[in-house]
């Protein structure tokens, strides 16, 4: 749990540091900066799992107790 809270800690200090349009570095994954993603893109890619993976936790709980997500 304590390594989960220096990642959350880390990530929340990188979000707070930089704009919305700031882009990841450029180098490994990213090329050129035209490839590398705005801040707010990858936030938003985040959400959009985070949401989906809810998603799923739902679809095991219903057959386990009945109770269905929104």
């Amino acid at each position: 749990m304590e390594r989960f809270r220096a990642q959350r800690a880390r990530s929340r200090g990188i979000a707070a540091s930089a704009g919305p349009a700031d882009r990841a570095a450029v180098g490994g994954r990213f090329a050129t900066e035209e490839e590398a993603p705005a801040l707010s893109r990858i936030l938003f890619h985040v959400l959009q799992e985070y949401a989906r993976h809810a998603g799923h936790l739902d679809i095991a709980r219903e057959p386990a107790d009945g109770t269905a997500g929104e």
